[in-house]
């Protein structure tokens, strides 16, 4: 597609695009000169390989500000805790106890889904469904780049943009440690305004629109 095309249909300037394309090309850039695979300085904990299990993982503030640029204001976070809601500012959450599978899903939503079987299956289908029937306005998820994998699909399949950050995202936990994913991650909107999300998280890293098999975004 020409610029001209692409801000026809995430509604930008050409401009836009081009600011949108430029900051990729500097993100790019600079993974190549550092190569991308120097382990950070605090202490890490390999993160959400293999599906561990382990669930207990925050999402960094800067990919929470960008959000609620983007969503205006957060309605529910289904799968979090009291300390992440200490970042993330829902103004309702669900937490392991309220089990958030079994309550209503409505309004703007993020979503860091728990990342063991069969509930990251069972988050991410009932995020679907939610957006299809039109109880979501708009969601962004956050979730492992595991392409080949069913739920992985059921996102990609009604999402309109992903990024995929340069680099892996670097989760906190209560305790001080910083939670490094053995594997990359990509974050999915769902929305009506794709010029808002690809302004905010184009600087994470390449950003793809989403074509459907019949030709449609």
């Amino acid at each position: 597609m020409t610029q001209r095309q692409i801000a026809g249909q995430v509604g930008m300037s050409q401009h836009g695009v081009q600011r949108v394309l430029d900051t990729q090309t500097k993100n790019l850039d600079q993974v190549s000169s550092s190569g991308n695979e120097a382990v950070p300085t605090p202490p890490v904990v390999p993160h959400v390989a293999r599906n561990s299990g382990n669930n207990e993982w925050y999402t960094p503030a800067e990919y929470i500000v960008s959000a609620r640029r983007v969503l205006g204001e957060i309605d529910l976070d289904p799968a979090s805790s009291e300390e992440a809601n200490r970042v993330i500012g829902a103004s309702r959450y669900y937490d392991k106890d309220s089990d958030g599978l079994r309550q209503p899903w409505a309004g703007r939503v993020w979503m860091n889904p728990p990342y063991s079987q069969p509930e990251i299956n069972q988050f991410c289908e009932r995020l679907r469904d939610s957006w299809r029937s039109g109880a979501i306005t708009a969601a962004i998820v956050l979730v492992n780049n595991a392409t080949e994998t069913a739920w992985f699909r059921t996102l990609i399949e009604c999402a309109s943009v992903v990024v995929f950050p340069s680099g892996r995202v670097r989760f906190w936990q209560p305790g001080g440690e910083v939670g490094a994913p053995l594997q990359g991650q990509a974050v999915l909107y769902f929305g009506p305004d794709c010029g808002a999300f690809l302004r905010e998280f184009a600087s994470f890293g390449p950003a793809c629109l989403v074509f459907r098999p019949d030709g449609n975004i």
